[in-house]
């Protein structure tokens, strides 16, 4: 599989994604971003697919998630502020209805 820049697999061109994350958020205050754990952890749910396709992040085999330090935060801005990165479309079906059959019937 080819990854999608030339020398992401270098150690020295990644750090902590929580660490890339709160700097990222000091640096664009004016977008009312927490820098705290938490948030990093809510934007990888919620934009995770974008960054790994983009390069600007990788997960390692044991789950830990790494920031790439010339990519993120272009990366980043693009999908909080214009979406110009984009997302492929959700691979979760929906959720089904709930049966109200048996609703208020006593065995």
């Amino acid at each position: 599989m080819a990854m999608p820049h030339s020398g992401v697999t270098t150690p020295s061109n990644f750090e902590p994604f929580d660490k890339a994350w709160q700097r990222f958020a000091e640096q664009y205050p004016m977008l009312g971003l927490s820098g705290t754990r938490w948030a990093g952890v809510h934007v990888r749910r919620v934009h995770g697919v974008a960054l790994l396709a983009s390069g600007a992040a990788v997960r390692t085999a044991s789950g830990v998630w790494l920031a790439h330090r010339q990519l993120f935060t272009d990366c980043m801005f693009k999908v909080l502020v214009s979406h110009d990165v984009q997302q492929p479309p959700s691979t979760t079906p929906p959720r089904a209805m709930e049966s109200r059959d048996d609703v208020g019937v006593s065995s």
